[in-house]
């Protein structure tokens, strides 16, 4: 594409300086090159100063594929520093935190006119071959209000892996008393009935010291993740960046009530 030509043309000195990651956040898009809908796309990636981290054209039928490309153009260094990325609604992007890292919180809004104003909080912990998916299952509203409760939905999913079976008799030397991996009680334990997947809690929000604590049906894992995303993205932007923030990555008609 014609960015991309730019970008290559220009690359060492676009590259020249190394963009700063306030607070290690990521903002990622798909945007149309002219009318919507046609096959100029791209990916850009982007700080909390808009600067421009990676960019990369989106080849047709692999969306998944063109947006891992436009993170692994990212330098390292910066990449290692990444803790929350926000995107919307694409799925094909719940791959970048499981490929850089476990703690990395991904933070979804969504635009899609049934679900608009929703937010989802995600976490990707590795287990043996595959990953236990936390969510948070929110709305914008509930930051809006600014009230000391706040009270969401929650869900842990399990994502299959490959697991590789071992063919042949097993050898003598092979114990029929040793211990299964750890991967594997914590998935039994996952998989039993008493196992929690889902439901509703509540947390405290004392917005003097900005910590969080543990009300009906809390767990750990939620207050961490919200701590982590409330701490980075209050850090990361003042009062006037949080208003333009909002105006660029929100709904128009939701704008001016999230301002108030």
């Amino acid at each position: 594409s014609f960015v991309s030509q730019i970008y290559e043309q220009n690359k060492k000195i676009i590259e020249h300086r190394q963009k700063p990651l306030a607070r290690g956040v990521m903002l990622a898009d798909e945007t149309f090159m002219g009318s919507r809908g046609n096959s100029n796309v791209e990916v850009m990636v982007i700080n909390l100063d808009y600067d421009v981290l990676s960019i990369n054209p989106v080849k047709r039928k692999a969306l998944k594929k063109s947006i891992e490309d436009a993170f692994y153009k990212i330098p390292l260094e910066t990449r290692k520093k990444l803790k929350l990325l926000i995107t919307d609604g694409e799925p094909s992007y719940e791959s970048i935190p499981k490929i850089f890292g476990g703690g990395i919180i991904h933070l979804v809004q969504f635009h899609a006119h049934n679900k608009r104003g929703e937010i989802t909080v995600n976490s990707y912990k590795k287990l043996g071959p595959h990953f236990l998916h936390y969510k948070i299952l929110t709305h914008w509203k509930a930051f809006h209000r600014d009230k000391h409760e706040l009270k969401f939905k929650w869900e842990i999913k399990l994502i299959k892996g490959r697991v590789q079976v071992k063919r042949g008799r097993p050898r003598s030397k092979v114990s029929s008393q040793e211990k299964p991996p750890k991967w594997r009680q914590k998935l039994n334990e996952f998989n039993s009935p008493a196992f929690q997947k889902g439901g509703t809690a509540k947390i405290y929000v004392n917005f003097k010291t900005n910590k969080l604590s543990m009300r009906a049906g809390s767990k750990k894992w939620m207050i961490q993740i919200n701590s982590n995303f409330e701490q980075e993205l209050s850090n990361a932007t003042k009062k006037d960046q949080l208003l333009d923030f909002i105006s660029h990555h929100w709904p128009s008609s939701e704008c001016d009530h999230i301002k108030k």
